[in-house]
């Protein structure tokens, strides 16, 4: 069996008091080991929002190999304002990747946050039963929920080339993704849910509607619901900053209020009606309230503007 390989991303979003430009630092650190110096070929990031290539990452060799990149969302008009900003991050080797998609941009509970994202790639000698047993065993913590991301990634993906239909192939798409939720949905993650994923279970959810032998094999994991409505959790997490613009009002911060009052009104506008709807049952966040939002944050600021107390 090959050695296993981990990588280390270190994600630490510097986000200065006032937010006026609307311009998010957010400084990447990857730092690389494995057990046989079997190293990437590359590391790429790319900005999803945008046409602009992938950018590949620095490599680094002291203190210890790494790989290094600097990403500052530009936000800086009207058009690309936005709460986070997708970047899909992939390092290659000769016989394979490993990807994992972000939501980078600003933190509004910490000045400055670090994160640690571990890609761990592993080739399986069989990618059978005793295999995917031991994914699944995996111990329930961080660490291992990122071992236990990918490897399941990496077992679906070989028996989606197989027959993508076996309870197996199943089980390993239905071990990914609850890896997925858990990780996505921990307070203060940037991963967002792989869109080759969704994708796949859109494709098995429609299949169990029109199959009655494939539903019962894909129901024994994916019960009726869970699918969408983690979906559903998903969607709506990037309007969860929403909430805190009471507060900085009260505190007085009106530039970071409106700044995060705008970004999720010029969002929510693109959104199709349906993900309005989701955003409004999980977040109680829809345009009405923006709008209102904003134009009581707009008088403030022209009250304390007016008397020359506006930051």
């Amino acid at each position: 069996m090959r050695a296993a390989i981990l990588l280390v991303i270190i994600v630490t979003f510097l986000v200065g008091q006032a937010i006026k430009a609307n311009c998010y630092e957010t400084k990447i650190l990857i730092n690389v080991t494995t057990d046989d110096k079997n190293m990437p070929e590359k590391i790429t990031i790319e900005e999803m929002q945008t046409n602009n290539p992938p950018v590949e990452l620095k490599k680094m060799t002291t203190p210890t190999i790494c790989y290094q990149i600097e990403v500052c969302p530009d936000c800086k008009t009207e058009d690309q304002k936005r709460l986070k900003v997708d970047y899909l991050l992939v390092a290659l080797w000769g016989d394979g990747q490993e990807q994992v998609l972000l939501a980078l941009g600003q933190s509004l509970s910490e000045q400055k946050q670090n994160i640690d994202i571990p890609i761990y790639r592993k080739s399986f000698k069989a990618y059978d039963r005793a295999d995917l047993e031991e994914i699944k065993g995996l111990p329930d913590n961080q660490i291992s929920r990122w071992k236990k991301y990918f490897q399941a990634r990496m077992f679906h993906m070989y028996w989606r080339q197989k027959d993508k239909e076996l309870p197996i192939a199943i089980e390993s798409a239905w071990v990914w993704f609850d890896t997925v939720a858990k990780l996505a949905l921990a307070r203060n993650s940037c991963i967002l849910m792989d869109e080759a994923l969704d994708k796949f279970l859109q494709e098995y959810e429609e299949k169990a509607k029109e199959d009655k032998t494939f539903a019962r094999r894909y129901r024994q994991h994916f019960r009726e619901g869970y699918y969408e409505g983690i979906k559903q959790q998903l969607i709506a997490k990037k309007y969860v900053p929403v909430g805190e613009v009471p507060k900085l009002v009260a505190k007085g911060d009106l530039e970071t209020a409106k700044a995060i009052n705008g970004a999720a009104l010029a969002a929510i506008s693109k959104e199709p009606e349906e993900i309005q709807q989701i955003v409004l049952a999980t977040q109680r966040v829809n345009k009405d309230l923006l709008i209102k939002n904003a134009a009581y944050i707009d008088g403030r600021i022209m009250n304390l503007s007016k008397k020359g107390n506006i930051r």
